[in-house]
């Protein structure tokens, strides 16, 4: 890789135009002075959730960062790929994706994308069970839909609270949503149809490292 264009010269000329020292990013980012020289020098490469503290702390997009460029929407969609947005929150209102709540955008096989849905990437919260892949935060990708089969993996608002990931069982008028990975402490909680509102189907859940 030349080094001109590498990873670590963009992170620390982001850095330096903001007047940061390594110590004063690292104590922002709560990380180690000495991993933050090690991204610098391309010792180390940061998973997603950290290009995405680093994103949003140096004021750049994730594409500047990964590949020293701005994402081109339109040219992605013109060709074979999609630009689905990633957001880390999915709300009860519509639309989903406001402008607001959109944290980038990424390019995805329109070989996932069946060309009639909308769809959006999501980063599962704590509360999701959904467990970090060989130490790498898990990305999701969503079909927004209303429509479910008994046992899909789906994106459940409960009241008018943001949304959850469960796996949604239907039986009348009544619905069973049970954590992707049950612990001890989190049985399945029991609803009536009418206090949850289905957002999207989960359709892939991948480990970060695959997208940066």
């Amino acid at each position: 890789m030349n080094k001109l264009h590498s990873f670590g010269e963009r992170l620390a000329q982001c850095r330096t135009k903001l007047g940061l020292s390594q110590a004063e990013l690292s104590e922002q980012l709560r990380m180690s002075k000495s991993t933050l020289a090690m991204y610098e020098t391309n010792k180390r490469e940061p998973n997603l959730e950290t290009l995405n503290n680093l994103s949003e702390k140096l004021g750049v997009s994730l594409d500047y960062l990964i590949a020293g460029k701005e994402m081109d929407i339109e040219k992605l969609l013109s060709n074979h790929w999609g630009a689905i947005p990633h957001v880390r929150e999915i709300t009860y209102e519509d639309p989903i994706t406001t402008h607001m709540n959109i944290e980038t955008y990424f390019s995805t096989p329109f070989s996932w994308l069946d060309g009639k849905s909308d769809y959006l990437w999501y980063t599962p919260k704590e509360e999701d069970y959904i467990a970090k892949i060989n130490g790498l935060d898990p990305w999701v990708l969503i079909e927004l839909q209303t429509e479910l089969e008994n046992g899909d993996l789906a994106a459940v608002c409960i009241h008018d609270g943001s949304a959850v990931l469960r796996r949604v069982y239907f039986s009348d008028d009544n619905v069973t949503l049970i954590p992707y990975n049950p612990q001890k402490d989190t049985p399945p909680s029991f609803h009536h149809k009418e206090d949850i509102k289905i957002r999207g189907k989960v359709m892939a859940l991948l480990q970060s490292k695959l997208l940066v």
